[in-house]
Formats: C-alpha cells, sequence, structure tokens
C-alpha cells in the first residue's frame, strides 16, 4: 500500500525561490520539453505574474521516506470564467509558456494526484474554478481527471490547443521541396525586396559559451523589434514591465543552462526581425517572433523564418517547436502537431456549484437560443400595407 502523502502550499516568494535544487531532482532535462517543467522556467515565468494579481499556490507533495516528491507549480488569480468572475487555481504559465504539468516521478503519479485532490479539496474555500492547461497528452495531470477523483470533486480532460512542430530529421531541400507553390514565391519574393532595400545580416546566437555582456546586448536589440511589431497595443511585447521582466530572468537562466538561442535580421545594421527560442536535447522552441511592422511590405519576417529554418535543419536538432496556436502562417510550413489538453474542475461550494451550473447549463442553452434566433427567418414588410 502506498504510504499517505501529505502536502504543503508554498506561498512566499523566498521560499518559492530556496526550491530550486529539489524541484530540478523530480523534473530533469530528460526531453526537450521538460525545461519547461524546470525550476528555471517558472522563477521567470513568476516575474511576470507576480505584477499581475497573482498569489503563489505552490503545493509540495511529501512522503515522510523520501521527502518532497511530487510539486504542482499554481497561482490564485481572479479571472473570467465562462464569462463570470472566478478565483481561478491555475498553473504558473504565460502566453509563452508551451506545455505544463505536475512535476513528479511518473511512478508515483496516481499517488501524487490523489494527494493533490485532497488537498485542493480542503482548501476549497479559497478558490472556484480549477484550470489548468498546456497538458500534453501523456501529462501527469491527467491523472487528476480519472473517476476517482469524483470522490473529491469532479474533473473533466478535453483537447484545448495544439503545438505545431517541423521534423529536422530529413533534409532542407526535401522538406521545402513539398511546401506550396504560393509560399515558395511569397519567399522569393520577399528575398529580392529586402536585398534590394539595403544590405543584410542574420545573427544566430546559441549555447552556454556566450557571454552575459553579448546576450543581454543583442536581447535589447529583440526587445526593440518586439516593441516596433504589430503587437505594440496588446501590452505584451517585450518592451513592457512584465514581459521584459520575464524575457530578461529567462535569458539569463538560459544562458547558464545552454538553452539560449536567439535570431536577428538587420538591414543596413538596423534590427529588423527576430525570434528568440529555447534548444534542449535536440528539441528548438520558439516562443518569440517578430518585425518591425513599419517594414511589412518587404517582408523581414518570412525571410528571417526561411533563413533560420534552413540553418535549423543543418544544426543536428531533431523538432522545431512553433508553439500554441492556431496560426494560419503554421498550417503553409507543417501539417504536423500536438494536441494539448485542458483539466477543468469546479470546487465543491456554493461558488463553485455556480460556476459549474454557468458553464455546463446557461451558457450552452443561451448559445442554443443565438443560434435559433439566427436561424429564425425575418419578417418581411407587407407591401400592400406599404401606404397605410
Amino acid at each position: 500500500m502506498t504510504p499517505e502523502l501529505a502536502v504543503d502550499w508554498i506561498a512566499d516568494e523566498a521560499e518559492f525561490l530556496a526550491l530550486r535544487e529539489t524541484w530540478n531532482r523530480l523534473a530533469p532535462a530528460a526531453r526537450g520539453r521538460d525545461l519547461f517543467l524546470r525550476h528555471e522556467w517558472f522563477d521567470a515565468a513568476w516575474r511576470w505574474r507576480r505584477d499581475a494579481g497573482c498569489a503563489l499556490r505552490i503545493a509540495l507533495v511529501s512522503r515522510r521516506s523520501d521527502g518532497v516528491v511530487g510539486i504542482c507549480p499554481l497561482v490564485l488569480q481572479q479571472a473570467r470564467h465562462a464569462g463570470l468572475p472566478a478565483r481561478s487555481l491555475e498553473f504558473l504559465t504565460v502566453p509563452d509558456t508551451q506545455f505544463c504539468d505536475v512535476v513528479c516521478d511518473r511512478a508515483d503519479a496516481p499517488a501524487v494526484c490523489a494527494a493533490l485532490l485532497r488537498a485542493m479539496k480542503a482548501c476549497a474555500r479559497e478558490w472556484d474554478v480549477l484550470d489548468l492547461r498546456y497538458l500534453p497528452e501523456d501529462a501527469v495531470a491527467a491523472a487528476l481527471a480519472t473517476p476517482a477523483s469524483r470522490a473529491h470533486f469532479e474533473c473533466e480532460r478535453s483537447p484545448w490547443d495544439a503545438n505545431a512542430y517541423i521534423d529536422l530529421g530529413e533534409s532542407w531541400d526535401a522538406f521545402y521541396g513539398r511546401r506550396s507553390r504560393s509560399l515558395k514565391k511569397a519567399n522569393n519574393l520577399a528575398g529580392n525586396r529586402l536585398r534590394k532595400a539595403g544590405g543584410l545580416e542574420l545573427q544566430w546566437m546559441r549555447g552556454a559559451d556566450v557571454s552575459p555582456e553579448h546576450a543581454d546586448a543583442l536581447l535589447e536589440q529583440l526587445v526593440a523589434v518586439s516593441a516596433r511589431s504589430w503587437k505594440a497595443d496588446t501590452g505584451l511585447t517585450l518592451d513592457n514591465p512584465r514581459p521584459g521582466a520575464f524575457i530578461r530572468r529567462l535569458t539569463h537562466h538560459a544562458r547558464e543552462q545552454g538553452w539560449l538561442s536567439m535570431w536577428c535580421l538587420r538591414l543596413d545594421g538596423k534590427p529588423v526581425a527576430m525570434e528568440y527560442q529555447l534548444a534542449c536535447c535536440g528539441e528548438v522552441f520558439a516562443l518569440r517572433a517578430d518585425f518591425d511592422q513599419a517594414l511589412e511590405t518587404i517582408s523581414p519576417g518570412s525571410y528571417l523564418g526561411v533563413q533560420m529554418l534552413q540553418q535549423l535543419f543543418a544544426s543536428g536538432l531533431r523538432r522545431y517547436w512553433l508553439g500554441p496556436g492556431q496560426n494560419p502562417y503554421k498550417a503553409r510550413w507543417t501539417e504536423r502537431s500536438e494536441t494539448l489538453y485542458r483539466v477543468v474542475a469546479y470546487s465543491p461550494t456554493v461558488r463553485g456549484r455556480m460556476h459549474r451550473l454557468n458553464e455546463r447549463l446557461v451558457r450552452p442553452a443561451a448559445r442554443k437560443v443565438r443560434a435559433a434566433l439566427r436561424r429564425a427567418p425575418r419578417a418581411q414588410p407587407d407591401p400592400a400595407g406599404a401606404d397605410k
């Protein structure tokens, strides 16, 4: 019989930061995507989330004989769920997150998840909705959404998004030869326009041998490109305080760990397009790609994308992840993707039941009514009565 596990909640930043060694012992970088489970990633993510009205709720699962055997990296956030304000218990993620999960040995997954369910039920008055996203198909957290979980509260797992990828194991010529004629034509036009516009320079900075000074200097150029992109009005560009704090902390960790991969395209010496990546264990993950919006007509982003991919195919890396999201440009480059899942549950309190009722009954009924109204024929004016 598995010994009973205890759960402690970490809400203090200093205690969270002190967990690095214990955390990374449970999340070794055995696969590329595991870097999104390492303490360094969540440390950087917290630099973004801590000034956004979030409270840390890191769940430490311990066994008396073994110490910490599982970690669930959560925050408590005031959010909107299905149109209503809710206290959302969710993963410590940022828009750049590609994968997330409970951190533990897979052999301990059922026991760790059972302990987490008990702990969440015990503090159910603190939260309304449990909303865990970015889960891969083989996620440890899938053990939360089993029939046994209903003894505490009902969890449901469902497809949520997809992370597209390109297999780098073949030759560039073979891969590019299968791309559409329209994509190749657009890429050729972009290259011709840029070469006519001025001198081009493409820089790729990667690995652990980069000095802090050189990494920081290039990062500032990437931040400047992000500030001039079409995303400038979203508040998510890297010149904003919270995304900026995240990317600077991540760059510090990535350089130390050997994950760093930054691309910069310059036109006559001025940075005009960029891509910020992490690379680990043969996998490379695109976190940010931006270009100077003022140069949209000559497509510096498209040109960078082609030149970068060509070099990635010759780099010995195995797979290039484009990141979550159903963007049309990704479909032009690849048909392959990995499904990401979401686990949702409602607190067994009056507030939680209200949110569950809204999501399961009220909103579906409202959608049916709106659909019926759209299908209903509109009343036509009576010509005979037009002059009455």
